[in-house]
């Protein structure tokens, strides 16, 4: 006898405050910075050459970095790509309407109807949170990008269960989730969630990353040295946007806007970098 399957789809898209777009994702990447990359960076601040003119896909120029692009290929720590929000995961929403309506999201705790009471869920997992190893030089990259994401797979019906707040059976979604609330919090930078996954019964669903993506923005490089944040430059040609929009940091960040709007505080960025690494 055949079991009986059906397709879930799991979606969400993010418009947090401040944010250049209502799909808003990111790719993340961190690695530890090779000596080769290191004394590149060194070469060009001293030189003046970090930044040049580049054009996009519409013919428009800007201020950009082949080198800070590469920087973004340094993931031998960390490299995930997903939906970014704030606090939290109800902040998202499904405008296109591309979920099924077969499945509910794991919360920390549901109402249980037998005890008519809150119940703790076994099954629900806090996001991971996430932190820069202590040792090295080390570079965490992040572009935001348009991403609206989608999971989905077919899964075996007996999967279901009754637990959802209809009280009729649904598949229940864990999501992947990783916090950069409390590595940005020790460096005075507002955090952000980065939902990466979705998954029922330990059977992760599968995106079409492809599929999700559309426009990239701009990439913003954080480098560390012994765990301690030293440097932060970006090829923003504008102000800062999400998620860095919000920040209480003194830390200039070396980026084309800033050399241009405010080229002493740009210089003190690159003394500082340059002395520290």
């Amino acid at each position: 006898m055949t079991q009986a399957s059906e397709e879930i789809i799991v979606a969400y898209n993010s418009r947090p405050e401040g944010s250049p777009t209502e799909y808003l994702g990111a790719e993340i990447s961190i690695g530890y910075l090779p000596g080769e990359k290191i004394n590149q960076l060194k070469s060009q601040l001293e030189s003046n050459t970090l930044f040049e003119e580049m054009q996009g896909f519409w013919g428009d120029k800007f201020e950009g970095s082949s080198l800070l692009q590469d920087f973004m290929d340094i993931h031998d720590i960390y490299h995930k790509n997903g939906l970014i929000y704030y606090e939290d995961v109800c902040e998202c929403t499904d405008t296109n309407e591309y979920s099924t309506a077969n499945w509910y999201r794991i919360s920390d705790e549901y109402f249980d109807t037998n005890t008519d009471s809150w119940v703790k869920d076994p099954h629900y997992c806090d996001p991971a949170m996430m932190q820069i190893p202590e040792d090295g030089i080390i570079v965490l990259s992040l572009r935001t990008m348009d991403l609206y994401f989608k999971a989905n797979g077919v899964l075996p019906s007996t999967l279901k269960n009754d637990r959802n707040i209809e009280g009729s059976t649904a598949f229940k979604v864990g999501l992947g989730i990783d916090s950069f609330h409390s590595l940005f919090a020790d460096f005075n930078f507002s955090g952000f969630n980065l939902l990466h996954s979705a998954s029922v019964g330990g059977i992760e669903l599968v995106r079409d990353e492809e599929a999700e993506a559309g426009n990239i923005y701009y990439s913003t490089h954080f480098i560390f040295k012994s765990g301690v944040l030293i440097g932060w430059l970006a090829t923003n040609n504008e102000e800062h946007g999400f998620p860095f929009n919000y920040t209480e940091t003194d830390l200039p960040c070396i980026s084309p806007y800033l050399h241009i709007s405010d080229p002493d505080n740009y210089k003190i960025g690159v003394q500082n970098l340059m002395g520290a690494l």
